[in-house]
């Protein structure tokens, strides 16, 4: 507990230090200057403290604990959030993630971070403008729409959300993954971590996009900075049985025999 109110009150001051209020201006420097019912850091615990009501009753609740006998109206309060950098977020939650993990008591597995990688779709509003920014992922011949792509990495053990990236609805979890892992020791140092993934973000890059259904076709996949060639063809079920291998060897009984349960294969085989 006490080391939750030390992270709070690093967050506090974060955001009373003029550093971060000149941030939050947008490069006006005439923003969040004035004493007004609403100023910076009352702007962001609202915000911060949404707790799904509507408006009015989370600013009616908020004033009368923070500010008793003082109100203030949606349009006050909506014309000062205009002027908020949407950005602020995003550095105070960065700031507060680096606290946390500069701190010792964090949680581990065999001294690792255990962090899980997966990506959503969201639905917004549904808008000429957002459809061609973000896409739709509705079938033919229905309503688009309007879906923004998700792609996060969570500490599973301590319960935080250490990157997320907003995207268009079909975009590539893994190459988003790469460049969150990238930015992940900005958050932890050297901490060591495990990252576990579904099997859908493994994937191959084709050379074309188009995959014969005879014949050979190439594509490549990306290990340690380095591009490794792949060239892959059909194989015949017949073929298998008659003696033509692939790799791992074990494979070829449950390619041509299927079988209900899921199986795993580590193999040295080359």
């Amino acid at each position: 507990m006490k080391h939750s109110q030390k992270r709070t009150f690093m967050d506090i001051e974060k955001m009373s230090s003029d550093e971060f209020k000149a941030f939050c201006r947008s490069g006006n420097k005439n923003h969040f200057t004035r004493i007004r019912k609403m100023p910076l850091q009352d702007l962001l615990f609202t915000m911060i403290n949404r707790k799904g009501l509507t408006l009015a009753l989370e600013l009616r609740n908020y004033m009368k604990l923070a500010h008793p006998g003082v109100s203030i109206s949606k349009p006050g309060y909506l014309k000062q959030r205009m002027k908020l950098n949407p950005d602020a977020f995003l550095e105070l939650y960065k700031y507060h993630n680096r606290n946390f993990f500069a701190d010792s008591t964090f949680s581990t597995y065999k001294d690792h971070l255990i962090l899980a990688a997966d990506g959503s779709d969201i639905n917004i509003p549904t808008t000429a403008k957002t459809l061609k920014l973000y896409g739709s992922a509705s079938r033919k011949n229905t309503k688009p729409q309007a879906q923004i792509g998700l792609g996060c990495i969570y500490d599973v053990m301590n319960r935080m959300i250490l990157e997320s990236d907003y995207n268009k609805v079909k975009f590539d979890e893994m190459r988003l993954a790469e460049k969150q892992m990238e930015r992940i020791p900005e958050t932890i140092g050297s901490i060591p971590y495990i990252i576990i993934m579904d099997r859908g973000y493994y994937n191959v890059h084709l050379a074309d996009d188009s995959i014969p259904l005879d014949g050979v076709f190439h594509g490549y996949d990306e290990l340690d900075n380095e591009r490794i060639d792949l060239d892959f063809c059909w194989v015949p079920l017949d073929e298998l049985k008659n003696g033509v291998k692939v790799y791992p060897l074990e494979l070829i009984s449950y390619i041509i025999e299927p079988r209900k349960e899921m199986v795993y294969f580590v193999s040295k085989q080359i």
